[in-house]
């Protein structure tokens, strides 16, 4: 499956929608996450997608494919993206030149 983690944005088709980190962390350890979209920012006082990040380095639950972020918080995304890149066991994507198969500037717009 394909993971959307994002509690305003609906997700691409094709993705499953996570709401919540508690909700990305149940889909994450049934093992069937093959890639996974995260936000950073989740609500006011809910856990953010760093807190993902952080909990799936902990744990070392990662999807199959290193995972992207489509958060327009641009702290965070530093902090999750900078954690991803160095803690993410498999191979790393080049994403300059990946094809996601998502429409970000849809994302930035909406």
């Amino acid at each position: 499956m394909k993971l959307w983690l994002d509690d305003m944005r609906p997700p691409p088709p094709g993705w499953e929608w996570a709401k919540t980190v508690e909700d990305a962390q149940k889909a994450l350890e049934s093992g069937e996450v093959e890639w996974a979209s995260l936000d950073h920012d989740l609500g006011f006082n809910q856990p953010t997608g760093y807190d993902l990040v952080k909990w799936m380095m902990e744990k070392n639950i990662w999807p199959r494919r290193m995972p992207v972020v489509h958060s327009m918080n641009p702290v965070g995304r530093e902090n999750m993206e900078t954690s991803i890149q160095r803690y993410f066991p498999g191979q790393k994507e080049d994403f300059l030149n990946a094809d996601f198969g998502l429409d970000y500037q849809r994302l930035v717009l909406e």
